[in-house]
């Protein structure tokens, strides 16, 4: 009996503890400009500086807000719009909700340098027709019509 207690003890305990690593914060907060919201602007997240990759990324919807669900712990929350000046700030994220709150992004004039265009080929397959058009020069085809 001691044997079925502790093992049933041990079984809830190790369910609790995997449940608190996969715990889940949300982070949520709104994009804006001088003249109102931002709608469609890049809001991502770095968890590791040294290689700065974009470990959870979403955009801004019709409102200026986002919404990113990501476990606990400390990142760089960065905000782009083009024509604005990138935007990043060290965040804490504990758990439950996180609400960074108004983000205003500064416009820039500074001129692009580089453009990156990203496309995927996708293979055409081409199919016969069926028929054929045969081109005469239109001064025959026009000495072969009479007038009615």
């Amino acid at each position: 009996m001691k044997r079925l207690l502790l093992f049933v003890v041990s079984v809830f305990l190790n369910i609790a503890m995997l449940s608190a690593q996969n715990s889940s914060s949300v982070i949520s907060g709104e994009v804006k400009d001088s003249k109102g919201t931002l709608a469609g602007a890049s809001v991502f997240l770095i968890k590791d500086m040294s290689t700065q990759d974009i470990y959870q990324h979403t955009i801004t919807d019709d409102n200026g807000r986002f919404s990113i669900t990501v476990p606990a712990g400390d990142y760089v929350l960065g905000v782009s719009y083009v024509g604005y000046a990138l935007h990043g700030q060290k965040i804490n994220v504990t758990e439950g909700n996180n609400n960074v709150g108004s983000i205003v992004l500064e416009e820039t004039t500074q001129e692009l340098q580089t453009v990156v265009v990203q496309g995927k080929i996708v293979h055409v397959r081409t199919q016969p027709d069926g028929f054929s058009v045969d081109v005469k020069d239109i001064r025959d085809a026009n000495k072969q019509l009479q007038p009615l």
